[in-house]
């Protein structure tokens, strides 16, 4: 059986084989994106879900489904790009049970992949916030889990000790430095702490839209990890991937304290009494640091079978990357902690 070409997923949206023009783009870790363009305009986004990521893809548009009134009514223009459907469905399922689906591109806006600005921090922060307040009405039990075991630490280190006893494509002997250093670590990240709520479940930085010109986001992206979760972890793995002035996968780069105030007064500002303390803040980013570094170093020793990888060291590289900063906010706690409370 043949796999369906993304030309082919298109046409079943609002494509055109002669106009349009489909192009792979690096946008997160997990699905296949293109962008697609009319006449060099982008036009929208598609994606093929992975499957081997989100085994249940009906879940996953069901929650989408079940938050998108809320955000509707309390974000106003800040929310998701509008979804286009196939046959009055938001997606499209292949003879490989391949699910596709697309969004309508957003004009004027721009995607960045770290902040610029303290000012740019600072609205990512409100963002997610507002995100937050927007879905307080909801209950744990109007959603689907889509990821076993994602965002909980006690499962990762499960599956870490797992990869590492059946070291199933021999890759342990050139990284078990960073798994014993890895495991010393264990007892040093502080558990999870504070309210509880849904939440975006994947707080990053990249996954904002950005007004074209100004420092405003207009629309948060990627809701397939929407969850009912500590409220803080949100704040977390923002911080954790933004307030770094580096790549991911360097281990050398240095967190930026004016960030990370930054993003915390916009987020505790905009989340209002759903946070109503600092120090659950300052345990989830060294919390969701140290489970990164976790799952990096997992997947890697797997063969990368979760997060996209364009060489066979990117995961290993970015386990270190992750590891160093766990350890570098650790030495900086205190400073985290008077920059988060400030």
């Amino acid at each position: 059986m043949e796999p369906t070409i993304p030309r082919e997923a298109w046409l079943k949206f609002q494509g055109s084989s002669d106009r349009d023009h489909l192009e792979k783009i690096s946008l997160g870790h997990i699905h296949h994106t293109y962008l697609v363009s009319s006449n060099t305009e982008p036009r929208a986004i598609l994606q093929r879900l992975n499957r081997g990521v989100f085994p249940d893809p009906e879940a996953l548009i069901a929650n989408a489904e079940a938050i998108q009134p809320h955000l509707e009514s309390a974000m106003g223009g800040r929310i998701a790009p509008r979804v286009l459907t196939h046959a009055n469905r938001p997606c499209f399922v292949d003879s490989r049970q391949d699910y596709w689906r697309a969004f309508q591109f957003i004009v004027a806006s721009r995607n960045l992949e770290s902040p610029r600005s303290e000012t740019q921090c600072f609205a990512a922060g409100a963002a997610f916030g507002s995100f937050q307040q927007a879905l307080k009405a909801m209950r744990e039990a109007d959603l689907k889990p889509c990821i076993e075991g994602f965002q909980d630490l006690r499962f990762v280190k499960q599956r870490f000790a797992q990869a590492c006893a059946s070291d199933a494509k021999g890759r342990l002997s050139g990284s078990r430095a960073l798994a014993e250093r890895l495991r010393s670590l264990e007892h040093e990240a502080p558990p999870l702490s504070g309210p509880m709520g849904v939440i975006h479940g994947d707080g990053k930085f990249n996954n904002l839209l950005f007004n074209e010109s100004e420092d405003e986001v207009i629309a948060v992206l990627d809701l397939d990890t929407v969850m009912w979760h500590r409220r803080a972890l949100d704040f977390g793995d923002l911080a954790r991937a933004g307030s770094v002035r580096g790549a991911e996968d360097d281990a050398e780069a240095e967190i930026d304290l004016g960030r990370v105030r930054a993003f915390a007064q916009g987020f505790r500002g905009a989340a209002g009494d759903l946070i109503p303390d600092s120090e659950p803040l300052v345990h989830a980013l060294l919390h969701v640091t140290y489970m990164l570094a976790l799952r990096f170093h997992t997947d890697h020793l797997n063969g990368d079978t979760y997060f996209q990888v364009s060489e066979a060291q990117d995961n290993l590289r970015r386990a270190h990357g992750q590891c160093a900063l766990f350890e570098q906010c650790l030495r900086r706690e205190d400073a985290l902690r008077r920059a988060i409370a400030a």
